[in-house]
């Protein structure tokens, strides 16, 4: 085992002053001399005591200099650390890192103790108070430690996941918090670390940026969301200090601390452990407040100003980018936390919330709600209901309900709560049951659907260019993205249209010709689907487009690429130029006949095609019942086929085909609906109405709202109908809202609304519509929430609305007969099996 030689007393000044004469005087003689080297200690057992003088030698050894290189093995101590007053030092020797301190009362005697074993030929180390961060060089494959100085030992730690490269390296301490904020270089610009002493683990540093408020931008994100800065050359290692620091203690003993630098403040919040560290490029500090959601979980909320003034709030402590407006009123302790985005506060004669909406390129806008609860007494809160007192006894509402459901004019008479007076029956999977056999086969003959599929496949030669691997990978779409292409050969020469952009094919790739005025549409389910004008042409120097999306035909010419003329035509979806020098479109009309200035000059009905063999592929499955509708009268079949509407006539042996298109929400698929001798196409954005002979009589519109309930926040109830035949209304769930459909007048207007809601399927019941709805779904929610789910029914004529409390799980789904008694069947799961529930209707107002 080798053992550091120990010398006391007397014996331990003569030697170095031996050393120090023999030393000057090889250097007056050009010599140089190698000094003894001493023996090192094990790093697993600690030196035995001894007496004081040996330290007091240490105290006066050379210093390291703070952030510039030191050797890991100097032929002397190499001092980083010292205190006179407690007699504690950390120095360099042989390859280690060592503590040595006074010990015993009198601290008359000595301990030594190696703290790191270094691996590189040198090493750094910057200081803050008693702690130092040493980053240990040995190429590409540097790494970090912290030792820390109590006041009786050291202890050292070795850093996780940080790469150490002194060339790429600043350092900023903190005086509030035994801190360390690391700035490293990188290929791609410079990512932020923070360090606590005495912990292994690193804290990477996200970047939550103040662009919106025209704040000084700063540093990005990586993909890892770790704050990134543009790249610039390499700082100089050194040691810092933030412009300004606070610190905020709260009641229940965690701290927020702040940490102004000229780029803008880091955030750090403490509790039981450290938490993320956030930097705010462009803002600073006003004020905070800790909040506790529903929960208990707390969140501090902080108040920013930029520095032209602005001003926006944020949860530092929010795993992702917390943006919200400033509301400074939200920091007092009247206004309680729901969650990241809802408040509300408890007045004597009210109740009022704060909601923000979500929106993902701007910083969310807010909406305020205020009820009145006059001759009613507050009793108390459980979760997210309330208790009231009134006259008519106890009364109950939902938190969610008040933040998120649009006043329909009923006030709180709306929102109260009622309790079911009859519990659900285990009933209904019969029924189900019965009602799937009873499903006919439904199947177009398999000569049209091979059709449709084929007219959609591009040309071989097409579809090799563009799945190539010389070219950008996301031409035909990323991830889950997938886009629809067109390809035409004109001219000799390949074209491809992908949304509203012109390719050509030269040398084999797809080069971009223009990007085009035409309309586009898309449609969001597990991935997204793009799409474009569904046929072009060329002739002359002008281009001619079936601008599907747009409801039109445009011509735009071929140097300027403007729009040299256009003619509005329902979802025209080719076009052919004849011998004759005419047009022709084929679009929900019919086939439509004019000149190249779009001048009419014949409207037909859509040509019907002709079969030879009606034989169905029994590998199909069938259409849905709302995908398909067979005429009792006529016999016609009307089938939904990817994007088309069949009209198929088994008896003449013929069908016609019309492009209707997609649904914005994948969840809602077209639904075919009788409707007085008409046929109705509804999708979740529009509504087509058409004769017993399949000619387009009309459109209706239903744009999608904002905030919408679409892709993973997607109701169960999406697209669910319920036809009025008698009044001429169609209600319909379209995300978080349900829609009236004036069916005469062509109109569409809201008749319920609740954001952030899962609203079942939609149900008529005599005059009133009926559908179950959480409250708060749960869908990519926080975990520690639970669903509140309702049952609520809207009288169509009063448009009153009623609410009743619904176990959580259940999910509204159809209407079933028993006996005499109607039934709503509700489903949910149980241990992942469908599991049905009943309620009979005629006993739900008793």
């Amino acid at each position: 085992m080798r053992r550091y030689v120990r010398v006391t007393g007397t014996v331990c000044l003569l030697l170095l002053l031996l050393v120090l004469i023999a030393g000057c005087k090889k250097e007056e003689s050009g010599e140089t001399v190698e000094t003894a080297k001493t023996e090192s200690i094990s790093l697993d057992q600690q030196q035995p005591e001894g007496d004081l003088e040996q330290a007091v030698n240490r105290m006066t050894a050379r210093r390291a200099e703070e952030g510039k290189p030191f050797p890991s093995h100097p032929n002397e101590p190499l001092l980083l650390y010292q205190d006179e007053t407690t007699k504690q030092s950390v120095y360099v020797q042989d390859g280690s890192i060592i503590y040595e301190s006074a010990v015993g009362a009198d601290r008359a005697r000595e301990s030594i103790r190696p703290l790191i074993t270094l691996s590189g030929e040198q090493a750094y180390y910057w200081r803050n108070g008693s702690t130092l961060l040493i980053g240990d060089y040995a190429g590409e494959n540097g790494v970090w430690h912290t030792a820390t100085i109590g006041e009786d030992a050291a202890d050292a730690v070795t850093l996780n996941d940080i790469p150490f490269d002194p060339k790429y390296i600043s350092i900023t301490v903190s005086d509030q918090l035994n801190f360390f904020l690391l700035e490293t270089t990188e290929n791609y610009g410079t990512k932020e670390y923070g360090v606590l002493p005495g912990y292994a683990e690193t804290y990477a540093v996200n970047a939550e940026s103040g662009f919106w408020l025209d704040a000084e931008p700063g540093s990005g994100t990586d993909e890892s969301g770790s704050a990134v800065s543009a790249p610039h050359s390499a700082p100089a290692s050194k040691t810092g200090k933030f412009d300004r620091e606070a610190v905020f203690p709260f009641k229940d003993g965690s701290k927020l601390y702040t940490f102004e630098d000229h780029s803008g403040t880091i955030i750090f919040y403490i509790a039981d452990e450290p938490g993320i560290i956030w930097r705010y490029n462009g803002l600073f500090p006003d004020d905070f407040a800790l909040k506790k959601d529903l929960h208990g979980y707390p969140y501090p909320l902080g108040l920013f100003s930029s520095s032209n003034g602005l001003s926006m709030m944020s949860f530092p402590n929010y795993s992702m980018q917390s943006r919200l407006p400033a509301e400074p009123e939200l920091l007092s302790e009247d206004w309680v936390m729901v969650d990241l985005f809802n408040f509300y506060r408890i007045r004597d004669d009210r109740i009022e919330t704060i909601r923000f909406d979500r929106e993902y390129d701007n910083l969310p806008s807010v909406h305020r709600t205020s009820y009145s609860t006059a001759g009613a007494n507050y009793e108390s809160t459980e979760g997210e209901r309330f208790t009231y007192r009134t006259s008519e006894g106890t009364r109950y509402v939902s938190l969610y309900d008040l933040m998120n459901a649009a006043d329909n004019g009923t006030g709180m008479r709306g929102q109260w709560l009622q309790e079911l007076t009859h519990p659900l029956t285990l009933d209904g999977q019969t029924a189900v049951a019965e009602a799937q056999d009873a499903q006919t086969d439904r199947r177009l003959p398999q000569q049209i659907t091979s059709r449709i599929r084929e007219s959609n496949r591009l040309p071989e030669q097409v579809e090799e260019a563009v799945s190539s691997d010389s070219i950008d990978e996301c031409f035909t779409g990323c991830g889950d993205a997938w886009e629809e292409m067109q390809a035409r050969l004109i001219d000799g020469i390949w074209y491809i249209l992908k949304e509203d952009e012109l390719y050509r094919l030269e040398d084999g790739k797809p080069a971009l010709v223009r990007k085009l005025p035409l309309g586009t549409a898309s449609t969001i389910g597990e991935g997204v689907d793009y799409y474009g004008a569904q046929d072009y042409l060329k002739s002359g120097n002008d281009w001619y487009f079936a601008d599907t999306y747009s409801d039109r035909i445009v011509k735009i010419d071929g140097t300027s690429f403007d729009i040299s003329a256009e003619l509005e035509i329902p979802m025209p979806h080719a076009i052919r130029l004849l011998s004759n020098g005419h047009l022709q479109v084929d679009s929900l009309k019919g086939r439509t006949l004019l000149d190249t200035d779009f001048n009419v000059l014949e409207q037909t009905a859509a040509p019907k095609t002709t079969i030879t063999s009606t034989k169905e592929s029994s590998e199909e499955d069938p259409y849905s019942e709302e995908a398909y509708y067979k005429d009792p009268n006529t016999g016609i079949r009307w089938v939904y086929e990817d994007s088309q509407l069949v009209l198929y006539n088994p008896k003449q042996r013929t069908y016609r085909s019309l492009f209707v298109g997609y649904s914005v929400n994948d969840s809602a698929s077209g639904k075919i609906i009788p409707f007085r001798g008409q046929v109705l196409m509804l999708f979740d954005t529009r509504m087509y109405r058409f004769d017993a002979e399949g000619r387009w009589l009309s459109t209706i519109e239903i744009p999608r709202s904002n905030p919408d309930g679409i892709y993973d926040m997607t109701p169960h109830g999406e697209g669910s109908y319920a036809l009025d035949e008698k009044n001429g209304m169609l209600f319909f769930v379209q995300g978080y809202r349900i829609l009236r459909i004036d069916l005469q007048k062509g109109q569409a207007e809201p008749v319920f609304s609740q954001l952030y809601s899962d609203i079942g399927n939609l149900l008529l019941y005599e005059d009133k519509l009926m559908f179950s709805m959480e409250g708060n779904p749960v869908v990519l929610a926080d975990d520690r929430k639970t669903a509140t789910n309702e049952l609520i029914t809207i009288d169509t004529k009063t448009k009153l609305t009623t609410r009743y409390r619904l176990d959580s799980g259940w999910f509204s789904e159809s209407l079933t007969r028993h006996n005499s008694d109607t039934s709503l069947l509700l489903a949910g799961y149980n241990e992942g099996k469908l599991i049905y529930r009943n309620l009979i209707l005629n006993l739900l107002s008793r």
